[in-house]
């Protein structure tokens, strides 16, 4: 769930088909999207995370079905959500948790198979990923 400037909400969850889904509210206590928006095009498993940019669009992390992470986003706020594309985790095990630093860029974390907390991150807002990296385990998804 995430609280949007206006103060209404908006749902991010695994849809019945495997997908990414949304909803949200068209304000503060206000009525909600139907039917729910399918968005990205990767299959998931889990739950998703979101972030918000410094800009006010949003991006979508999921596990993929395939163990990896994947992200879709809106380039401006309200714009519609690109395809999916991989971050750069792989065997994943356990759900993403993205973490936004003060310029903007993110960091994704998780679990891997072989139970290693791994990271990946931006060097800032909208560059590339760069590779896996192990900070250490074992650990638990």
């Amino acid at each position: 769930m995430l609280i949007g400037p206006n103060n209404a909400m908006s749902l991010y969850f695994r849809g019945g088909n495997g997908q990414l889904f949304t909803t949200w509210q068209s304000g503060f206590g206000g009525s909600w999207s139907k039917p729910f928006t399918q968005i990205g095009s990767a299959a998931m498993v889990g739950t998703p995370d979101v972030a918000v940019s410094p800009n006010g669009a949003l991006s979508a992390y999921v596990h993929g079905a395939d163990d990896n992470l994947w992200t879709t986003w809106q380039s401006a706020p309200g714009s519609g959500w690109t395809a999916s594309a991989a971050v750069g985790l792989s065997r994943l095990a356990g759900n993403p948790r993205m973490v936004e630093w003060v310029n903007g860029a993110l960091s994704a974390f998780g679990v891997n198979r072989d139970g290693q907390f791994v990271t990946s991150w931006q060097s800032w807002p909208g560059s590339g990923w760069s590779g896996a990296v192990a900070l250490g385990g074992p650990v638990t998804p």
